[in-house]
């Protein structure tokens, strides 16, 4: 008698089927980061071009007839864009995020009303956009896109820390904070070069990626067997209390520095956001140079990886960014800042698998959801910093990078309490698939 399929598979053959579906998501969710770089508004960047052109050529023709360019503006006071339309969205979506896989306990019903739930936005949004009467509406829908974007970023990171093996997990979390990075170097650039021929081209291309990302995902909902939680818990730490204090003042660091240095290099121009190693590039060099600082940043701390474990990690790619900030501090190079942002989120990378290693089942949701607030609420820490002192972004710079200083001094005067773990097997173990190391040597 001939046995049906499904009765015929061997539980090995199930296993490593279930495996092959854990990590093709796992990809999936990667490549779904990719497209989670672009976030922004479409009307207010449309309302911004058209302020920074009539600036433009407002000071060109007081230049011409009056040499007004030639005064100094150091008198003026700092102009502090506090955005509540994207920033607020973006602190509130992780609360949200999280408080729904917590009380629904389906992961596969919350990624599809985020997937249905920003398609719906963006498309009224481009039907509202025509007419030109409706700002106040498109000020709301642009408060919802951005908060399914800054939910989308944490689900795709969750999909990923949950489904990946656990000697696997800081290659994927990294391969995820590159792709997204990628995106946010290349999206904007597309965007800035299709908008001088259709105006609402980023509400299309809005649109694109909200279908992509929610198609992406479509068969994952006949997966549901085989996609279930798959996090074990870390090894019992004996200073669990003091890691995690260390690996939250690294996130939290990481990611003001990353404010602070985006400020001085888009001159206050743009966009500030957290995890945005890349600058909006309005040609094809800008973008391409981009790519290129943040490849050898990422290909430099990622030969740390084969040498070095998971806490310890943390520790270099810390140090590292602190003296290349501490460079451009110095120095007033650009390029210096631009190595030392993309190894911010490198940084909060390797603090986030570190936290994850301690994280008990229990606590994974709450952790996610703490780590991505404090990651998007670096954007109004550092205006408060701003406001706290004299508004004055120098200031601000230096209290920062010495904050750095300091708290490197820290960690290196508590890495051997860092290691302390209650048994060589609790160490953390780096990445044994050679998997990133490939891709590092390849780069260089």
């Amino acid at each position: 008698m001939i046995e049906s399929g499904s009765e015929a598979r061997s539980p090995e053959v199930i296993h490593s089927a279930d495996g092959a579906i854990r990590l093709c998501v796992v990809y999936l969710s990667i490549v779904a980061l990719a497209f989670t770089g672009l976030g922004y508004d479409p009307h207010m960047r449309i309302g911004e071009r058209r302020a920074a052109d009539e600036a433009e050529a407002e000071a060109e023709f007081e230049g011409f007839y009056t040499g007004i360019e030639e005064e100094a503006e150091e008198d003026e006071d700092v102009e502090i864009k506090y955005l509540p339309n994207i920033y607020v969205a973006r602190i509130v979506a992780p609360i949200l995020i999280c408080g729904l896989i917590y009380w629904t306990a389906n992961l596969n019903l919350v990624r599809r009303v985020c997937g249905l739930g920003h398609a719906l936005v963006v498309v009224c949004y481009q039907l509202l956009s025509v007419p030109k009467a409706f700002d106040d509406i498109l000020l709301g829908c642009g408060f919802a896109s951005e908060l399914f974007w800054a939910g989308k970023m944490l689900l795709y990171y969750y999909q990923i820390v949950i489904y990946s093996p656990i000697g696997d997990r800081f290659s994927v979390v990294i391969y995820g904070i590159m792709a997204q990075t990628f995106g946010a170097a290349v999206l904007p650039w597309i965007v800035n070069e299709f908008e001088q021929i259709w105006e609402h081209f980023e509400s299309f291309l809005n649109v694109a990626i909200a279908m992509i990302q929610f198609f992406l995902f479509y068969p994952c909902d006949f997966w549901t067997e085989a996609l279930k939680e798959t996090f074990e818990d870390g090894s019992k730490f004996k200073f669990r209390k003091l890691l995690v204090i260390a690996n939250f003042g690294t996130v939290t660091l990481a990611s003001i520095s990353n404010i602070t240095l985006q400020w001085f290099i888009n001159d206050n121009e743009t966009l500030l956001r957290a995890l945005l190693p890349f600058f909006v590039g309005d040609a094809f060099w800008d973008t391409f140079w981009n790519i290129v600082y943040n490849g050898i940043s990422f290909t430099f701390l990622g030969f740390f990886c084969i040498f070095l474990n998971t806490y310890q990690l943390v520790i270099a790619s810390f140090l590292v960014t602190f003296l290349t900030g501490a460079a451009y501090l110095y120095f007033e190079e650009d390029i210096a800042a631009r190595m030392a942002i993309p190894m911010t989120a490198f940084t909060f990378g390797a603090a986030l698998v570190q936290l994850l290693a301690m994280c008990p089942r229990k606590k994974l949701i709450p952790l996610m959801g703490a780590v991505f607030t404090v990651l998007n609420l670096a954007t109004y820490g550092y205006f408060g910093l701003l406001t706290l002192f004299w508004s004055s972004p120098d200031i601000v710079m230096v209290v920062v990078w010495a904050a750095n200083g300091f708290y490197v001094l820290i960690l290196l005067v508590l890495s051997r309490e860092l290691g302390k773990l209650e048994g060589e097997q609790a160490l953390p173990e780096r990445d044994i698939s050679g998997s990133f190391h490939t891709i590092v040597t390849t780069i260089t």
